[in-house]
């Protein structure tokens, strides 16, 4: 009876800290404007010209935290749609996303190697999982495409990243 009764209280204390822990979770989402120019060398890796997004201090208000208490965030995906309904990815063979904010290292956050045709106009491309809550830390980050085509396009392709966050932090008044 004894030992029903204490794994009866482990269970309850186990089941009770995860749901604590999933009340500090949250998700936030940022996207990103960029262009695929015209007329890309083939074959031939190409940078594209950096954007940035903010990180608003707004964004953890609304989940009742700030970024004095973030303890950790982990992109878990990035979404990249081309935002002409009739462009594709075909074109593409090879795409990464790095992300860099000031006095912080440039780091791959997500890539896509052979990427097969008649994917459309939607990608999702796979994630480093690591924590990267130092940028969250800073005002903006700096995102920088590279990819690399295996057939020209004769006109530009605007398109958009969105960014997936899990965010782990300390609930205001705890």
């Amino acid at each position: 009876m004894k030992k029903i009764l204490i794994l009866t209280f482990l269970f309850f204390n186990l089941v009770s800290c995860e749901k604590i822990e999933n009340l500090t979770d949250f998700s936030l989402h940022y996207d990103t404007d960029f262009v695929i120019p015209a007329n890309i060398p083939v074959n031939t890796l190409v940078h594209l010209e950096e954007t940035d997004f903010s990180i608003s201090s707004e964004d953890f208000e609304n989940n009742n935290t700030s970024k004095d208490l973030l303890e950790k965030v982990v992109l878990e995906k990035i979404t990249l749609t081309l935002n002409n309904s009739g462009d594709n990815f075909d074109f593409l063979t090879d795409i990464e996303i790095y992300i860099q904010a000031e006095d912080l290292p440039k780091v791959r956050m997500a890539w896509k190697n052979n990427i097969p045709d008649g994917l459309g106009n939607t990608l999702i491309l796979e994630t480093l999982n690591e924590d990267i809550l130092s940028y969250f830390k800073k005002d903006t980050i700096s995102v920088f495409v590279d990819l690399k085509a295996d057939q020209s396009v004769d006109h530009e392709m605007p398109a958009t990243a969105t960014f997936d966050f899990k965010v782990n932090a300390k609930i205001l008044g705890n």
